[in-house]
């Protein structure tokens, strides 16, 4: 666990510092720069409140955390690696304005995001799985609830969730880097 609360201070501090550097030549009227710096921004937030979950023995209540630090980092990546950043970010800021609960995290367009900004096969299905896990599990913690079957499931493991919290903010400082090279260095751990 001290290995990943080191590890997401670390990606804050250098997002927080490639930020400083960049941010004088930052302009405001460029979408792709500010869905960028604001995705950090949301990033680093959401890794602290992952964190801050699993140190209080909370992992499977950090998921739709988990998933939207994912969609923020898919996005960012996406973002980054697209031939015209702007229309994407045009494209990706009218989605927004028109988001409702149910639709807020659809499984294909997470999916096609996340190939293009490098996030592995592997995390991306542990990812779109873990919606079971977060409906499922951690339903024993009532009394006398655990003598259910269906409410023995165990939902993942703190240190399996900040690894890929981690592994995450890596994804989230290779697109900042990518915009703006040299500004970010990557993270040790960070995919």
């Amino acid at each position: 666990m001290e290995d990943a609360i080191r590890n997401i201070g670390k990606a804050k501090a250098l997002v927080d510092n490639g930020l400083c550097r960049v941010g004088p030549r930052l302009r405001a009227e460029c979408r792709s720069e500010g869905l960028l710096a604001g995705g950090a921004s949301r990033a680093i937030v959401l890794a602290d409140a992952i964190l801050r979950l699993c140190q209080q023995d909370h992992p499977n209540e950090s998921l739709p955390l988990l998933r939207e630090l994912a969609e923020v980092a898919a996005l960012m990546g996406a973002l980054a690696a697209a031939p015209d950043p702007e229309a994407e970010a045009e494209a990706a800021l009218a989605e927004a304005g028109g988001l409702r609960w149910e639709a807020l995290w659809p499984s294909e367009r997470f999916a096609g995001r996340a190939r293009a900004a490098g996030v592995s096969e592997a995390d991306a299905r542990r990812l779109l799985e873990a919606c079971g896990d977060f409906r499922l599990a951690g339903r024993s913690a009532a009394p006398w609830s655990h003598v259910f079957p269906e409410n023995q499931r165990r939902g993942p493991g703190a240190l399996e969730l900040l690894d890929l919290a981690i592994r995450l903010m890596g994804t989230v400082l290779r697109a900042l880097d990518s915009r703006w090279p040299g500004a970010f260095p990557p993270l040790e751990g960070g995919g």
